[in-house]
């Protein structure tokens, strides 16, 4: 636990980690959560539900 405490403290006590650490953070959520990504699943579910002719499907 000291050592998890001690990398957080050095993490947000330098200033360049904090960006790169930003940095990285906010890719990840633009390449999870963007709109292209959002349409992509959403046609893939439309897809499947249009392969099963309108019937019922078990949610996963």
């Amino acid at each position: 636990m000291a050592a998890l405490a001690a990398a957080i403290t050095h993490a947000a006590g330098d200033a360049d980690e904090r960006r790169r650490r930003g940095r990285l953070a906010r890719a990840a959520v633009c390449e999870r959560l963007s709109w292209s990504v959002a349409v992509a699943q959403l046609a893939s579910v439309l897809a499947e539900v249009a392969q099963c002719g309108g019937v019922a499907m078990p949610v996963r």
